[in-house]
């Protein structure tokens, strides 16, 4: 059995124009995959010249020259290119949420597996996210939230960090008071402006990954918030307390990353987040809530979420959930 793991790369570095795959959680999730399955996993991801970094333990294939545009590479798609992967594979998994749609139409046979997304910031296409998953085998879904959501054949794989961020959480040094590490963009979904803006002048200790590099092209972060991080294990490590204000049904694995290293967490009380941190949280509360309740985790001593809360989250639980999902595919 040869399965294909196709990431959409999402993740673009704005100071140089080529993506960022270490960092990009799709393909964080299927190179752990890829690594369990050995010699039945490929790995697809864009050309060498187009990529700022790769990742190690995987068996790679480049796909031909793609667009940056993270719409535009949803919505074009090279028919030749598709139907060489088709041969390729025995079963396709994917983060790219319409790719299933011509891959069914060359393969009609082929077992696919997609993401199950709900929508994105461009709603204007938001009517071919059902089709996709109409046309997939199987949709693996971050969690219960998402899975009601979507359409299909809905399975859980609750990837939310690696095992390995574990072990940081045991380093006593604190250097940061509040840690953003989700990714910024113009769209806003994490909400970084807001952020921002709530984290202004209150004294405190700040610092923004900004993994893409977006911010650093931008005037709107104060002087006096750090921007970056040289080592990003170093920086969860040494954070207090980690601010996510995602809101689109999924919990961030940026996030996750810093509350398994040790961050206590500060974020919205919807399920998908109270399901899985309970009573462990902080939580925001109504407009201009973001600075009362890291106020709350700080003056509580910034507590570290338990482990065993997490385990359930972690890869090495999901990709035994995920592996015997496609092995069953491939019989």
């Amino acid at each position: 059995m040869q399965i294909a793991f196709v990431p959409f790369c999402s993740q673009q570095c704005k100071l140089t124009n080529k993506f960022r795959i270490s960092s990009d959680s799709g393909v964080k999730m299927y190179a752990a995959l890829c690594r369990v399955l050995g010699d039945s996993a490929t790995l697809i991801l864009p050309p060498e010249k187009q990529c700022l970094d790769s990742v190690e333990g995987c068996n790679i294939v480049r796909s031909p020259e793609t667009y940056l545009s993270n719409l535009d590479r949803k919505l074009h798609w090279n028919p030749t290119w598709l139907d060489t992967l088709g041969r390729l594979c025995d079963v396709l998994v994917t983060t790219n949420e319409f790719l299933p749609i011509p891959m069914r139409a060359l393969h009609p046979d082929l077992p696919i597996v997609v993401e199950g997304i709900v929508s994105t910031a461009w709603h204007e296409v938001d009517e071919l996210y059902s089709v996709a998953q109409r046309c997939a085998t199987l949709v693996h879904c971050n969690n219960e939230q998402v899975a009601r959501k979507c359409e299909g054949n809905r399975v859980l794989w609750p990837f939310g960090f690696e095992d390995s961020f574990l072990s940081l959480r045991e380093r006593k040094s604190k250097s940061v008071d509040v840690l953003f590490n989700s990714r910024c963009s113009a769209t806003g979904y994490t909400h970084h402006e807001e952020f921002i803006e709530a984290i202004r002048n209150r004294g405190l200790r700040v610092l923004m990954t900004d993994p893409t590099g977006y911010l650093r092209k931008t005037d709107r972060v104060p002087p006096y918030f750090q921007l970056g991080a040289q080592d990003y294990d170093v920086a969860l490590a040494e954070s207090r307390v980690v601010v996510c204000l995602v809101d689109n049904g999924y919990v961030p694995t940026s996030f996750l990353e810093a509350v398994a290293a040790g961050c206590c967490p500060v974020c919205p009380a919807y399920s998908q987040y109270v399901d899985l941190l309970g009573d462990a949280a902080f939580y925001v509360e109504g407009d201009g809530g973001v600075f009362p309740a890291v106020r709350r985790a700080l003056v509580a001593g910034a507590p570290s979420v338990p482990a065993y809360r997490l385990r359930g989250v972690s890869y090495s639980a999901a990709c035994e959930i995920a592996k015997e999902h496609l092995w069953r595919l491939s019989r």
